[in-house]
């Protein structure tokens, strides 16, 4: 039996007290795009995207980013933090365990 969980109830402090030291955001980012050497076709995924935390800095140099999230609130934050910037990422509400895509 699986369960999901929502973090709506904590969607407007989560960063606040879950967020990253001061450079370390960047360092996260810089580690990953060292790793993976992305070219412009790259295309990155997460599961659990939340408020963005990793995907912000990634989607905001350009690269396309999709992500999942149980949390429609922790959502809303994420497209708060990318308002007025441009960017490829796109966020889609639905549930770890129950993917929404095609399995082709």
């Amino acid at each position: 039996m699986t369960s999901t969980i929502s973090f709506d109830r904590v969607s407007d402090i989560y960063d606040a007290t879950r967020g990253f030291p001061p450079g370390v955001s960047e360092q996260v980012t810089y580690f990953i795009l060292n790793l993976v050497s992305p070219t412009a076709e790259t295309k990155f995924y997460e599961t659990g995207i939340g408020t963005g935390r990793i995907a912000v800095p990634i989607a905001r140099r350009g690269y396309s980013y999709t992500g999942v999230d149980v949390s429609e609130k922790m959502l809303a934050e994420l497209y708060q933090k990318l308002e007025g910037v441009s960017h490829r990422l796109t966020a889609i509400k639905g549930d770890a365990t129950a993917l929404p895509f095609d399995r082709h």
